[in-house]
């Protein structure tokens, strides 16, 4: 007789994790199977943990026969699984139930196997590049086995997926569609699969893992699954699988502040580029573009080039302001500024949309600032001064789009095109940004025009060198290092939602549980909340230098079950 271990793919509470069954003589089962048991009067799918010939709850344990596995997954997705619901502190079956999704009633068995032989790919490496999409094609044509792609964005993903004639895996498949995405790779020794950061689980069964644009934030998972980050999903894969290759294929390494030196040499990028500042002696006949910007844009028409305007402020207009007593109007259901459009104003957080005020609420004035002209007003203008040819995006649809060759790219404010993101971090997104958009145009042999402030201006030439981004990052370093950000410090982010008081409770007996050489701050208030969500208070937890993870964990390990702990959060106080 003997006994298995099943986490079931189902979201349950911390610390409830694993069942045990008793086995019957004609089943074949091995650690790293997906089988289904009965659970809760229903057949459940699960993974098998262990096999063992005792177990404390043989007692009650429920016997099951003739089982088959749905799966037969390699025995190493087991301490993947293990040490990613650790890091998240979260349930075993909620992290497997944010892999699996859904499994289908019907499901035709296979077992996941390995080829002979090792992907052509250096086991680990960074491959820092001004034509991403040519050396992402480039390494995968050079491999064998299964080999995953994984992208920050869903648009990216499916042009990568178009370019390499793959499959595309990402969030808003439906489930029956998602699984038999993944499950066609996973079935068979060879082929390749694009994915958005939902499937980097993938990478414990792939012979390589390319990951695109590493330094971009959007790998980390939200609020809504466990909040794990795909690039360290690769790497803890990696650890269980040495035989994994792993390469990064980016435009410029990540920050990094060790010993305060930027071992990574990011590339200089030679692009057609002019710096126009806002401050220009003459007005252009079209509001928000300088007068170079527009003659640029009439040879470039004439000549039947292709133009893209990234206008980052979105709407009609950036705001409404009263220009009397200085209030600005925000949304009812979350408390962002909101923009003015042609039928009302809309939240550019939330979506909500809203009606125009005839007055100001506070002091009755009437002259009501409309802000910026955001991408809906600039397209209108562009339209009626240029045709049809020109096109105008924001952030959202920029990162979705793939340049023509010889296009002409303008810029409207580089400041803006990082991104909302809070201030201890704005310059290292505008860096990025402006090196992967720089980039993205030298690639096609486009043409780029940049307005801005004209600081900015003279700062950004030097972040398309090599010796300019390595000032940069420890420039950035040094004053991470001054205010204790990360990654000069580590910081553990503790999120409580419900009144403030609770928020004060948990950070008061974090105060007595942690060492004396830890810091806490706060908590602090998160703003911007939706009405439909609770109040939420951050809590920064500070350990002293050099701590092992193991020794935070069981420290704050009490406080899981009624708040969320990231470990290694992006954003620091939202």
């Amino acid at each position: 007789m003997s006994f298995i271990s099943v986490v079931p793919a189902i979201r349950t509470p911390f610390g409830v994790d694993v069942f045990d069954y008793r086995l019957g003589d004609e089943s074949d089962i091995h650690v790293g199977d997906l089988i289904r048991v009965p659970f809760r009067n229903r057949p459940m799918p699960g993974l098998v943990v262990s096999v063992s010939p005792h177990s404390e709850f043989a007692a009650r344990a429920v016997e099951v026969k003739d089982l088959t596995p749905l799966v037969r997954f390699p025995a190493t997705l087991v301490p993947l699984l293990d040490r990613s619901a650790a890091r998240v502190f979260a349930s075993r079956p909620t992290v497997l139930h944010s892999w699996l999704r859904s499994v289908p009633k019907r499901v035709v068995p296979f077992e996941v196997s390995f080829r002979h032989g090792q992907a052509a790919l250096p086991s680990d490496m960074s491959e820092w590049s001004t034509d991403r999409s040519s050396a992402v094609v480039r390494r995968v044509q050079s491999s064998i086995g299964r080999i995953l792609v994984l992208c920050p964005w869903r648009q990216r993903a499916e042009s990568l997926g178009r370019l390499l004639e793959a499959p595309v895996l990402h969030a808003d498949l439906a489930d029956g569609a998602a699984w038999k995405t993944w499950s066609s790779f996973a079935s068979k020794p060879d082929g390749i699969l694009v994915s958005t950061r939902i499937g980097a689980w993938l990478s414990a069964f792939a012979d390589a893992v390319i990951i695109e644009e590493p330094e971009n934030d959007d790998y980390k998972s939200d609020e809504l699954a466990p909040r794990l980050d795909a690039r360290w999903i690769v790497r803890t894969a990696n650890s269980y699988r040495p035989s994994l290759s792993v390469i990064r294929i980016g435009t410029t390494p990540p920050l990094t502040c060790e010993n305060d030196f930027v071992r990574d040499i990011a590339p200089e990028i030679s692009v057609d580029v002019t710096y126009s500042m806002f401050q220009t002696k003459g007005r252009s006949d079209v509001p928000g573009l300088s007068p170079e910007s527009v003659e640029a844009i009439d040879a470039a028409v004439e000549e039947r080039l292709p133009v893209v305007i990234l206008h980052p402020i979105r709407g009609e207009w950036s705001r409404v302001a009263c220009r009397d007593c200085g209030w600005n109007a925000v949304c009812a259901n979350c408390g962002f500024s909101v923009m003015r459009t042609a039928s009302g104003t809309r939240c550019g957080r939330c979506g909500t949309q809203g009606e125009i005020r005839p007055t100001c609420p506070n002091c009755g004035g009437a002259d009501l600032g409309k802000g910026r002209a955001g991408s809906d007003r600039l397209a209108a203008d562009i339209g009626r001064r240029f045709g049809e040819g020109p096109r105008v995006v924001d952030l959202s649809v920029w990162n979705a789009i793939t340049l023509e060759p010889k296009s002409l790219v303008i810029v409207t404010d580089l400041s803006l095109i990082g991104g909302v993101v809070e201030d201890v971090r704005r310059r290292e997104r505008l860096l990025i940004a402006w090196r992967r958009l720089a980039a993205d145009v030298a690639s096609v042999d486009g043409r780029l025009i940049v307005q801005g402030p004209e600081d900015l201006m003279t700062e950004s030439r030097g972040w398309l060198t090599s010796d300019g981004v390595r000032k940069a990052w420890q420039d950035e370093c040094k004053e991470r290092a001054a205010f204790g950000y990360p990654p000069a410090r580590q910081l553990i982010r503790i999120l409580k939602d419900g009144p403030a008081k609770d928020a004060e409770s948990i950070a008061l007996r974090l105060r007595i549980a942690i060492p004396e050489s830890w810091e806490i701050r706060g908590p602090f208030p998160v703003p911007y909340r939706p009405k439909s969500r609770e109040a939420r208070s951050v809590i920064q937890v500070l350990p002293s230098p050099d701590v092992m993870e193991d020794v935070i964990k069981p420290i704050l390990e009490p406080f899981a079950r009624e708040s969320i702990i990231d470990l290694d959060p992006i954003a620091f106080l939202g």
